[in-house]
């Protein structure tokens, strides 16, 4: 994503260019939807806090201050969607469920799938800070002094518990 292109798109979009607006979705989509689908669990709750994150974006833009902050704003965004989105769920059901290796099934090999799975497994037995600081770092391709802005938490913090999230991975993929 090239960084002076999406300054320049979220410019015209804060004064009401409805088509930058579109080009800065088509450019970050992929990204946010990947988050919410590791985060939440299944595809269509994913798909929701997407939709909620977008359409809070939209309808706030003219407020984000820093054209170059546009990527870590969404992000942030669609973290308090998902946060919502789970909080509902969690209060409607006991279990969550996961379906979102349905997405590339038909491309896995069955020794990916099983891959696929034990990895969602061992990010579902993380914390949900962890799990989350895992997913902006991977997923989301932020450092740790970026991740650390976004959560309002100290750096030292952030890159503790992304250790020690990794630690877990690593021991359970051992």
């Amino acid at each position: 994503m090239d960084a002076g292109n999406v300054s320049a798109l979220t410019t015209r979009a804060k004064y009401g260019d409805k088509e930058a607006f579109g080009e800065l979705y088509a450019l970050i989509w992929r990204d946010l939807y990947k988050y919410a689908l590791f985060y939440l669990g299944n595809r269509e709750d994913a798909e929701d806090a997407v939709g909620e994150a977008v359409i809070a974006a939209y309808s706030s833009i003219y407020q984000l201050r820093e054209p170059d902050a546009f990527k870590g704003w969404m992000y942030k965004l669609l973290s308090n969607s998902c946060k919502k989105k789970l909080k509902t769920i969690i209060q409607g059901r006991n279990s969550l469920r996961f379906d979102g290796l349905e997405l590339s099934y038909d491309i896995m090999s069955s020794e990916e799938m099983h891959t696929a799975a034990e990895l969602y497994e061992s990010l579902n037995s993380l914390s949900p800070v962890e799990r989350q600081i895992i997913l902006l770092s991977v997923v989301g391709g932020y450092k740790s002094d970026e991740i650390a802005r976004l959560l309002h938490k100290p750096s030292g913090t952030v890159r503790s518990a992304l250790c020690r999230a990794l630690k877990k991975l690593r021991t359970d993929f051992s």
